[in-house]
């Protein structure tokens, strides 16, 4: 049985929860800012970097584990940025390398 939300709090005092992307779709939890060592529900910022997104190498874009290839990494950021009427190819982004503490589905805590 998941987890609530309240329960994931208890587990994890000081965790917060944030939005992935650009609309409700991508995400249905509250905003908060990213900062070194903060932890989420499920995830811990490990690093944070400034990089332009014409510089992004394809490592550093699959790091995020939300694409297979830096091609639909570019696809998906441009257009979301492009929605939020702020794209441009020398925009500095906030990169950021987090790890799973938890995996809700297994119930593994690291």
């Amino acid at each position: 049985m998941p987890m609530t939300v309240s329960e994931m709090k208890a587990r994890y005092p000081g965790a917060v929860t944030r939005r992935f992307g650009d609309r409700a779709a991508l995400s249905d939890a509250g905003e908060a800012a990213t900062v070194v060592g903060r932890r989420d529900l499920v995830a811990e910022t490990r690093d944070l970097r400034e990089v332009r997104f014409c510089k992004m190498t394809r490592a550093t874009a699959l790091v995020e584990g939300e694409d297979e290839t830096r091609d639909s990494w570019r696809d998906g950021h441009e257009r979301e940025d492009r929605r939020a009427g702020i794209f441009d190819p020398e925009m500095v982004l906030i990169w950021e390398r987090s790890v799973v503490i938890e995996d809700l589905g297994r119930g593994d805590v690291s």
